[in-house]
């Protein structure tokens, strides 16, 4: 159980780079979730910031 950041640099050796392939699925899984949040809700965080700066 660890934090992503804590997870992808413990499977990064400095001896090697065998594990570029697999830091690679493993960071862009970890980004999966909040692109998928930010598609889905782009409209609303858009108007909320158009509607913001109004009076």
């Amino acid at each position: 159980m660890f934090t992503v950041p804590v997870a992808l640099n413990s499977m990064m050796s400095s001896e090697t780079s065998n594990g570029v392939g697999a830091l690679f699925a493993m960071s862009l899984l970890s980004l999966l979730p909040i692109l998928v949040f930010f598609v889905t809700a782009q409209k609303y965080l858009i108007r909320g910031i158009s509607t913001t700066g109004l009076k």
